[in-house]
């Protein structure tokens, strides 16, 4: 070794013994470990109080806006001033809490035939609501019976009445294809029926009325008498009885019997005059 190696080497051993020894490695990684715990510990801490709080504050908010949802949905809201409601189609009633109840002795058989064409009910209650001298839109219209005859005449039976009656009247509507259509108010329709009369008559169509006799459900039998003299003959039976029958225009002397449908056809429910069934709207012709 040479005289300067030898020199390098003290002076590097003694710059050596100058500077302190580091400290254990593995205890500053324990010592670093431990604080990476303590934060990871504190920041879940402060995240679950977050959380918390949030939901603290949401809950009342939401329970506020359900109690704030309640009354609009299904408290009742006084009507606007001067609004209106749609437009009732006249001849039927509107599905409103406040539509007008019918009257009570609006029948509820079925209808027979076949339905009438909507045209069909607003000229019928336009026609009743005249008839009463008020407005079409106060008119309602059940039909009974609606047909078309083989010589293609257009008819429907049944009752009308107006918004806020207590008692709804026979009526009939019948046209032909050539001429404007007939409409008459009959009589007042009772509560329990056996039957209902309507006389259609248009002079250029028929050489005599027709009579058009509708029995409530259930029955067995219709016969008829022209007449007061000539007996009582079956002109309908089995479901729906409908009859049509030509009678002279001017006939009060007819009479109709309508017999129970229990399968002896032993009980008159109805036996009487014709005329009796077809009083109008101020008297019994």
């Amino acid at each position: 070794m040479t005289p300067l190696d030898q020199e390098l080497r003290t002076a590097l051993a003694a710059r050596a013994a100058a500077v302190d020894p580091s400290p254990d490695p593995l205890a500053g990684i324990e010592t670093r470990a431990r604080g990476l715990r303590r934060r990871r510990l504190l920041t879940a801490v402060v995240g679950a109080a977050l959380a918390v709080t949030a939901v603290a504050v949401a809950v009342p908010a939401l329970n506020s806006q359900d109690r704030g949802a309640g009354p609009s949905q299904f408290a009742t809201v006084p009507p606007t001033p001067g609004a209106s409601g749609p437009t009732p189609t006249p001849g039927t009633s509107p599905a409103t809490a406040t539509a007008p109840a019918a009257p009570g002795n609006v029948l509820a058989w079925p209808v027979t035939g076949q339905a009438p064409a909507a045209a069909e009910v607003v000229d019928v209650t336009t026609r009743y609501a005249a008839a009463r001298k008020r407005r079409a839109e106060e008119a309602h219209y059940r039909a009974l019976h609606s047909d078309l005859t083989e010589s293609g005449v257009r008819y429907t039976v049944g009752q009308a009445w107006l918004d806020g009656d207590h008692t709804a009247f026979d009526v009939s509507w019948v046209q032909d294809r050539s001429t404007a259509p007939v409409f008459h108010v009959w009589g007042a329709t009772p509560r329990t029926p056996a039957v209902r009369a309507f006389v259609l008559g248009i002079a250029a169509t028929f050489s005599s009325d027709l009579l058009i006799l509708v029995p409530r459900p259930g029955v067995g039998q219709l016969s008829y008498s022209p007449d007061a003299t000539t007996a009582l003959s079956p002109v309908a039976s089995g479901p729906d009885p409908v009859a049509l029958l030509p009678r002279p225009a001017g006939s009060t002397g007819d009479r109709v019997e309508v017999l129970d449908g229990d399968g002896n056809l032993d009980r008159p429910l109805y036996r009487g005059p014709v005329s009796t069934l077809l009083c109008g709207l101020t008297a019994c012709p």
